[in-house]
C-alpha cells in the first residue's frame, strides 16, 4: 500500500473516529436530557399525587360537586356528606345493640348490604337523606321569598355547636376538622357543617311558622270537611307486618291432649305478643324496635335451649 493510500487511510480512520467521539458526546447529552426528563416526570407524578391526595383529604374534589341545588341554595358534595353521617350516626345511636338484628354489619359497607330485596342500606340512607334535602331546598326558597332569614341567635346556635365538636376533638387529641372527618367523612370541615346546619335551620324556622300559620288558620270542621271531600288522599297507608304463631306438630286428628294443650298455650301467648306489640308500634320506628327485642329473645331462648349446660 503506497503513502497516499496511507495517509487517506488515516485521515479516513481520524474522521470515524472523530464522528464516534461526539457521538459518544451526543449520546452522553441525550442521556442526561432524558434523565432529567425521567426525573421531572417522577417529580410532576409525585407531587400529583400528594395534590390529588390532599385534594381528597380536604374535600377540594366533592366540595366542588353539587349535590342539589335551587335558584339559591345548594348543597356540595361534602354537605352531603354531613348530612349522610349524621343521619346515619343517629340511627346506630338509637338503636344500638339492636343493629345486627336490623341486618347492618358496622364492620361493612353499606353499599354491600341489603336494606330490602332491590335497595341497599347505602342507598335506603341516600335516598332518604335526598327526599329530605328537596325539602329544605323548598322551604328555605319560600323562606327567602317571604324574606325570613336567620337571626343573631340562630347562627350563635350553630357556632356554638361547632365550638362544641372543636372542643370534644381537643380532648380526643384532634384538630376540629379532622374530628370533622372521622365523624363526617374525608374533607369534611367546620365551614361544610356551618353551610349545612344554616340550611337546615332555615328550613326548619320556616316550616314551624307555616306549621303556626296553618293551625291557626284552619279549623276543626275544616279539616273534616277536606278529608270527607278527598278521602282517597287521606285513606291510605303503608304497613308493617311482624307475626306470631302457633303450630301443632301432627293433624289436629292425630295430636294427643298433651299436644293440644301447649297448642292452645302457645296460640294464648302468640296473641298475647301481638297486642303488646301492637299497643308498642306508635310508630314505625317503635315498631322496628319492638321487633328487633322479640327476635332477640328468641335468639336467647334458641341458644340457651341448644347450648346451656
Amino acid at each position: 500500500m503506497g503513502k497516499g493510500n496511507r495517509t487517506r487511510t488515516q485521515r479516513a480512520a481520524e474522521v470515524v473516529f472523530s464522528a464516534n467521539k461526539n457521538t459518544g458526546k451526543a449520546s452522553e447529552k441525550n442521556a442526561n436530557r432524558i434523565t432529567a426528563l425521567v426525573v421531572t416526570l417522577v417529580a410532576l407524578l409525585i407531587v400529583g399525587c400528594i395534590l390529588l391526595s390532599l385534594s381528597v383529604n380536604t374535600g377540594f374534589f366533592s366540595r366542588s360537586k353539587t349535590a342539589a341545588k335551587s335558584d339559591n341554595f345548594k348543597v356540595t358534595g361534602t354537605m352531603l356528606s354531613y348530612y349522610f353521617f349524621y343521619q346515619y350516626n343517629s340511627f346506630l345511636s338509637q338503636y344500638g345493640s339492636y343493629i345486627s338484628y336490623l341486618g347492618i354489619d358496622t364492620g361493612k359497607s353499606l353499599k354491600s348490604q341489603l336494606y330490602s330485596e332491590n335497595e341497599t342500606w347505602y342507598q335506603y340512607f341516600m335516598n332518604s337523606i335526598r327526599d329530605e334535602l328537596e325539602q329544605y331546598l323548598v322551604l328555605c326558597e319560600a323562606a327567602r321569598a317571604a324574606g325570613i332569614s336567620l337571626d343573631d341567635d340562630e347562627k350563635k346556635a350553630i357556632e356554638d355547636d361547632i365550638a362544641s365538636i372543636a372542643e370534644s376533638a381537643k380532648q380526643y387529641g384532634y384538630t376540629t376538622n379532622t374530628m370533622l372527618a372521622r365523624m363526617y367523612g374525608n374533607g369534611v370541615t367546620a365551614n361544610d357543617v356551618k353551610k349545612a346546619l344554616e340550611l337546615s335551620v332555615l328550613a326548619s324556622k320556616y316550616y314551624a311558622q307555616i306549621y303556626d300559620e296553618l293551625e291557626a288558620a284552619v279549623t276543626e270542621d275544616d279539616i273534616e270537611n277536606e278529608i270527607k271531600e278527598n278521602k282517597a288522599n287521606y285513606y291510605t297507608a303503608d304497613t308493617l307486618q311482624f307475626s306470631f304463631t302457633a303450630s301443632l306438630s301432627a293433624a289436629a286428628a292425630e295430636a294427643t291432649d298433651e299436644e293440644k294443650a301447649r297448642f292452645e298455650t302457645d296460640k294464648a301467648d302468640a296473641k298475647a305478643k301481638a297486642e303488646a306489640l301492637l299497643s308498642a308500634a306508635v310508630s314505625a320506628e317503635a315498631f322496628k324496635k319492638a321487633v328487633a327485642d322479640e327476635l332477640l329473645t328468641r335468639f336467647d331462648s334458641k341458644f340457651e335451649a341448644e347450648y346451656a349446660s
